[in-house]
């Protein structure tokens, strides 16, 4: 599949996407964008998501918010890939 603009925009931002989770992270600013979301919202929404400060916890940007069960899994997971 050829990159678009809102995956060059998530690589160029640091974010690394994960296949099997489908989910792109980037553990530097904390946040998680899901392969869904990406591709239903526009380039704006990314945009304004990715000027939003990162917090001390990860942020996740889903269509629908995950559970904290969810959560939870993710942010294991990502502390064991950094």
């Amino acid at each position: 599949m050829p990159e678009g603009p809102k995956l060059a925009l998530l690589k160029r931002r640091g974010f690394i996407y994960d296949f099997r989770r489908m989910i792109y992270y980037n553990p530097r600013v904390r946040k998680v964008f899901s392969a869904e979301a990406v591709e239903d919202h526009d380039l704006r929404w990314i945009y304004a998501r990715l000027r939003e400060p990162p917090r001390t916890s990860w942020t996740f940007y889903f269509n629908d918010p995950p559970s904290a069960d969810v959560r939870g899994e993710l942010i294991r997971y990502l502390s064991g890939v950094q």
